[in-house]
């Protein structure tokens, strides 16, 4: 009855995890161009800015080398997602993205920026509005940085056209460029509301976890030869640890400033997940579970 409990719980949890991240899909990104000149502006918007972005690769252009015309973008790619995995890029690299805006009139507007791994620089109206670590075209510590944050910024174009320009440098990890997530653009009402909401949620479901956690391990120190209730006690430590470091969690609203290197530590918590999940089955159904895969998935985590 305890390991149906379990399973529930984190049924739960996870359902709630994937209903966090809602965006509206109207009107959406062609060609690099958002056209939001017959937006009802009564209406609070709020849009994520998936779709099809310019791409420049191998070069990091500022906004007034792209309008000179000298610099042709030959292709499209799609935001969300890794370059090396929607277009046949190496992982290691650096690029420009381009989202051209068009508004029914200037006014002051918002834009959230998530996670870019592992360097960006990004522009509004040939103004850097934001900059995490350092792009740069080689992995030498006097040329590039790694670094990554998330924030929100707000700026009132200078006309009913823009450029959103981010230049994009990684050396570091399998998430190139705009991997995970797409920014948010909208009314300052709407992206605070969004951001808070993000905190919230992923705020509630990491204490979840980890008053899950905390309970089981201390039913384990009762009871040691319970193994399984220590095993979902570890694996909803890891798993809140994770939610912590992804996009829009806890950790990078907290603590804006944890190092790269710990955000990645932290970050990669899931692959401890993977063996104690197969633990944790272990234990509840010793009979029908083959004990050789937790062996091979325990092994397996700690050589990554």
């Amino acid at each position: 009855m305890t390991g149906c409990l379990q399973f529930i719980y984190l049924g739960i949890l996870l359902c709630l995890f994937t209903k966090t991240t809602i965006a509206q899909t109207t009107p959406t990104i062609s060609q690099g161009v958002l056209d939001l000149s017959t937006w009802n502006q009564s209406e609070h918007l709020l849009l994520k800015l998936d779709g099809s972005w310019e791409f420049y690769w191998g070069q990091l252009l500022e906004p007034q080398q792209i309008r000179s015309g000298q610099f042709k973008s030959s292709e499209l790619i799609k935001v969300p997602g890794s370059w090396n995995v929607v277009k046949d890029y190496p992982q290691n690299g650096y690029a420009t993205y381009r989202l051209h805006v068009i508004l029914p009139k200037p006014m002051e507007i918002s834009l959230r920026l998530m996670t870019i791994w592992s360097a960006s620089k990004i522009y509004i109206d040939d103004r850097v509005i934001e900059e995490s670590g350092k792009v740069g075209t080689e992995d030498h510590p006097d040329v590039y940085w790694p670094f990554a944050k998330e924030s929100v910024r707000s700026f009132t174009p200078k006309s009913t056209e823009f450029d959103i320009v981010i230049q994009a440098t990684n050396f570091e990890i399998f998430l190139a460029g705009l991997a995970t997530d797409a920014p948010y653009l909208g009314t300052p009402d709407a992206i605070r509301l969004n951001r808070d909401l993000s905190f919230a949620t992923s705020l509630f479901l990491i204490g979840s976890l980890f008053i899950m956690a905390i309970y089981h391990i201390c039913l384990w120190s009762l009871r040691t030869k319970a193994k399984s209730t220590l095993y979902f006690g570890l694996l909803c430590l890891s798993i809140a640890t994770y939610m912590a470091a992804i996009q829009g969690g806890a950790m990078v609203t907290l603590f804006p400033e944890i190092s790269y290197t710990w955000r990645i530590r932290l970050y990669n918590s899931w692959i401890l997940a993977v063996p104690l999940f197969a633990l944790f089955l272990n234990e509840l159904f010793p009979t029908i579970f083959y004990k050789p895969i937790s062996a091979i998935l325990s092994i397996s985590a700690v050589i990554f």
